[in-house]
């Protein structure tokens, strides 16, 4: 029996999303001057994954060539040293910085709004209060944001969120909604973690 594929639909508006694509842009002139196996670059090429699906959704062609340009940089074989890795990656990475412009050019030009229709994007506090999450998730999702590693504030708030989200009929929906508008203006990349880790 074929598998069923995994299909999401997109989060963020175009705007939000054509910001936060150009703020992981801005970012890869950093991430290019680091090793090739740095934590960081794999920590910059999960954000964006995510990312790239709550602005697009998936499956999307746009993710799928994302993901076959971050191992575009050249050929690959046995016995490679690291100066060859690290060639490929500062290669890989040009091509992504190209890559993701033509995506917010796409956004910009075919987005509904672009046209002067006006969508209709579900509130984040509305669509956080629908989740329910198991000890499980709420475990990895802390691990996918490294919560022992955010300022204290933002760990406390992470916290209590998954705290209600955990609850299944007595969930807080205003202390969500406080929540959800304070990671929104203060974390965002925190917010689009849980968004994409959690489910309805």
């Amino acid at each position: 029996m074929a598998q069923k594929t995994e299909r999401i639909v997109p989060t963020l508006d175009p705007s939000r999303g054509i910001e936060l694509i150009k703020k992981q842009i801005d970012k890869i002139d950093e991430i290019i001057n680091l090793e090739y196996n740095s934590p960081k670059v794999r920590a910059w090429e999960s954000f964006t994954e995510e990312l790239l699906v709550n602005v697009f959704g998936k499956p999307h062609n746009n993710l799928d060539n994302f993901r076959s340009t971050l191992h575009s940089g050249g050929p690959i074989r046995i016995g490679m040293s690291d100066q060859e890795w690290q060639e490929n990656f500062v290669r890989s990475m040009q091509d992504i910085k190209e890559l993701l412009a033509s995506f917010t050019d796409q956004l910009e030009l075919f987005a509904p709004a672009a046209s002067g229709e006006k969508t209709k994007e579900q509130p984040k506090s509305q669509l956080v209060q629908n989740f329910y999450i198991s000890q499980l998730q709420a475990q990895r999702i802390e691990n996918l944001i490294n919560i022992e590693e955010q300022p204290e504030e933002v760990k406390v708030k992470v916290e209590e969120l998954l705290s209600e989200l955990k609850k299944e009929k007595t969930k807080n929906k205003s202390k969500i909604a406080e929540i959800v508008k304070w990671l929104a203006d203060k974390a965002i990349d925190v917010l689009i973690a849980i968004i994409a880790k959690a489910s309805f």
